[in-house]
């Protein structure tokens, strides 16, 4: 009996060792490259400020199939030269968004290619709807049912 664990414990002890080993004698990172690296304070604040409006939710049916609906919680990020931004702009992009939604089906959001789709579609309109100031569209909740 004894003999059939013995293989199972050399193998476990055999590879604690070359997991150590090669711990203990693997290459370091030089100091010079980690003195390179921006702490994430610093990168923070080398990135541009911008304003980030969230939107209400948006419930609306879809055109295929019948009885489906979609309900969407997004924000838009603007650019930093964007300082304030109606509370109107942000209204017409919810109606923007619920109007596009309104003609997609089901399938149209299926899968990662979908999703990529829609967020696409929605950044052109919310472009075109705040005269090229957002930066992006975040889906914070898509629901489709």
């Amino acid at each position: 009996m004894f003999g059939k664990i013995i293989p199972f414990i050399l193998a476990a002890v055999l590879s604690v060792g070359v997991g150590g080993a090669y711990g203990w004698f693997a290459p370091r990172p030089k100091q010079e490259a980690a003195a390179q690296c921006q702490p994430a304070e610093q990168a923070a604040e080398a990135a541009p400020a911008g304003v980030v409006r969230e939107m209400k939710p948006i419930i609306v049916n879809l055109a295929a199939p019948p009885g489906a609906w979609v309900r969407l919680e997004a924000a838009v990020a603007f650019k930093a030269d964007a300082k304030k931004i109606d509370d109107v702009v942000v209204h017409e992009l919810g109606n923007d968004f619920a109007a596009f939604l309104r003609s997609l089906s089901a399938s149209d959001l299926e899968g990662p290619q979908g999703l990529a789709r829609l967020k696409d579609d929605l950044f052109d309109r919310a472009t075109i709807r705040s005269d090229k100031k957002a930066r992006e569209v975040l889906i914070e909740t898509l629901v489709v049912q």
